[in-house]
Order: C-alpha cells, then structure tokens, then sequence
C-alpha cells in the first residue's frame, strides 16, 4: 500500500464529509480506510423509491489503479 493511495482515499473522504450526497452516505469501518459502509436511498419515480439500501465498499491496496469491490447486504425484493 502506498502512501499516494491512502492520501487518495482521505481526500475522497474529505470531499464526502465536506460535501456530502443527497441520498449517499459512505463511511470506513473501525476506521480502516480500505473497508466501508454504505447507505443509498432510493431514486424517486423508481421501484426503489422509499427503500434503503446499506452495503460495504472494499478498496483495494492499489486504488483508485484499481476498482473497489462493492456488495449490498440489503435483500431486494419487489412485488409487481
């Protein structure tokens, strides 16, 4: 892990915290910079609307060369 990348995320961090997302909230957990956790509610006029959905982000050692990994933990389910 280098430096330039740790400098990356915490300045990714720092927009978000400054400047956060309507819907969007993302934080590292126990303070580990590679592992997060995620909140995203649900884009209005869409089958998602009213929901919230909660997932973890995994950056890699070598971000951003590399793409984070991202996994919902909510389960979806609709009724049509």
């Amino acid at each position: 892990m280098s430096s330039i990348t740790l400098k990356r995320i915490q300045t990714e961090y720092s927009m978000l915290l400054s400047d956060p997302p309507e819907r969007f909230v993302a934080y590292p957990m126990n303070d580990d910079l590679f592992n997060w956790h995620f909140t995203i509610s649900g884009a209005e006029e869409t089958e998602f609307e009213n929901g919230i959905y909660h997932g973890v982000i995994k950056l890699p050692t070598n971000y951003p060369m590399k793409p984070p990994s991202i996994m919902f933990l909510t389960v979806f389910s609709f009724l049509f």
